[in-house]
C-alpha cells in the first residue's frame, strides 16, 4: 500500500512539476473574472429593462417571452419543445416560491458548471493529461520508467490515479477561485437558497411527481460530481490518445477536434437521433440535474452516464493493454 501511494504520489507530483495545474489555474484566473462581468453586466441590463429587483417579475416575464417566442411560425421543434418544457418549470418555481436564478457566489458556480461542463470544465482536464504518457516518450524516460521492477500495469494504474486526482484539483479550483471572484459582485451568500430538483421530462410535458427542495449547496455537489465524472471519462480518452500518440501536440488535438464535434453537433444537430451515439456529446450532463430538455433528442441520463463510462473503460483498457504489452 506504501508503494502504491508513492507511485501515485511521483505521477502527481510530475504533472505538477511540468506545470499544466498552474497553466489551468492561471486560466481560471483570467476567465472567471470576464465571466462574473459578463453575467454583472448581463444582470444590470435585466434590472434596467425591468425597473425591479423582483425575481417573480423576471420569471413571470421570461415566461411570457418564452410564450412569443412559441407563437413564431417558423420556430425549430426542438427549440419549441425546449421553450415548452422550460416555461413549465418556470411556473413550478414561482408556485413553489423559488427563485431560479439563485443569488450570490452560489448562483454564478452553477451557472459556470453548467455552461462549461459539456466543453470548457473538460478542455482543463485535457491540458493536464495531454502528455501524461506522450511527454515521456518525447522526453525518452518511457522506456526506462516501464522498465521498472513495480510492473507496468501498476504504473499505468498510477497515472490513471494521478489523472483523477488532477480532475479533482481542477473542479476545487474552480470553486474557490469562483467563490472569492464572484463574492464581492454578488455576495457570498446563496448556499442555503432552495432548488427544485427531480424534474423528469416526458415528451412535451415535464413530470413534477418526483420533485423536491433541497439546498443549493447539495445541488452544487451533484452538479460538481456530475463535472467530475465527465471530465474524468475526457481525461481517460486524452490518457489512451497520450498512450497512442507520438507527440503531445496530436493527442491534445485529437481529443480537442473530438470534444469541439461533441459542442457543434449538440448545437446544430440537437434533433438527429444518431448524435448520441457521438460520447462527447453525452457530457453535458447539467440539463438532467436542471430538469432540462436533453442536448440531444432522446437522450437519458441513464445512457448519458451508462455511454461514457463505457466509452472512458475501453480507453482505458486499450491504454493499459498498449502499455503493458507494447515496447515504447
Amino acid at each position: 500500500m506504501t508503494a502504491w501511494f508513492w507511485l501515485v504520489y511521483n505521477e502527481v507530483e510530475k504533472l505538477l512539476f511540468r506545470r499544466r495545474m498552474a497553466v489551468v489555474v492561471g486560466l481560471l484566473a483570467v476567465l472567471i473574472p470576464l465571466f462574473v462581468y459578463a453575467q454583472h453586466k448581463q444582470l444590470e441590463t435585466v434590472r434596467s429593462r425591468m425597473g425591479t429587483d423582483d425575481w417573480r417579475l423576471w420569471t413571470a416575464q421570461l415566461i411570457a417571452d418564452n410564450e412569443n417566442r412559441l407563437a413564431a411560425s417558423r420556430l425549430p421543434e426542438e427549440w419549441r419543445r425546449w421553450l415548452l418544457i422550460r416555461n413549465e418549470q418556470l411556473r413550478a418555481y414561482l408556485a413553489a416560491g423559488v427563485d431560479p436564478n439563485a443569488p450570490g457566489a452560489a448562483g454564478f458556480l452553477r451557472s459556470f458548471m453548467e455552461a462549461g461542463m459539456p466543453l470548457f470544465v473538460p478542455l482543463f482536464a485535457l491540458i493536464v493529461g495531454s502528455d501524461i504518457i506522450s511527454g515521456e516518450r518525447s522526453a525518452g524516460t518511457l522506456r526506462l520508467l516501464l522498465s521498472q521492477p513495480v510492473g507496468r500495469l501498476r504504473l499505468a494504474l498510477a497515472k490513471v490515479a494521478a489523472l483523477w486526482l488532477s480532475v479533482g484539483m481542477i473542479l476545487f479550483w474552480i470553486a474557490v477561485l469562483g467563490t472569492l471572484v464572484s463574492g464581492p459582485v454578488f455576495g457570498f451568500g446563496g448556499f442555503q437558497v432552495p432548488q427544485l430538483v427531480g424534474f423528469r421530462v416526458s415528451g412535451e410535458t415535464l413530470d413534477l411527481g418526483g420533485v423536491r427542495l433541497i439546498p443549493m449547496w447539495q445541488y452544487l455537489l451533484m452538479l460538481f460530481g456530475l463535472g467530475w465524472y465527465a471530465s474524468t471519462v475526457v481525461a481517460l480518452w486524452t490518457f489512451f490518445a497520450s498512450s497512442v500518440a507520438r507527440s503531445t501536440a496530436a493527442g491534445m488535438g485529437a481529443v480537442f477536434a473530438f470534444l469541439l464535434a461533441g459542442s457543434v453537433l449538440a448545437n446544430y444537430a440537437s434533433g438527429w437521433r444518431g448524435a448520441k451515439w457521438v460520447a462527447s456529446t453525452n457530457l453535458d450532463l447539467g440539463p438532467y440535474l436542471a430538469g432540462l430538455m436533453p442536448p440531444i433528442e432522446g437522450l437519458t441520463p441513464a445512457f448519458a452516464l451508462g455511454y461514457l463510462g463505457a466509452t472512458g473503460a475501453l480507453a482505458l483498457g486499450l491504454a493499459l493493454w498498449r502499455l503493458t504489452r507494447d515496447v515504447p
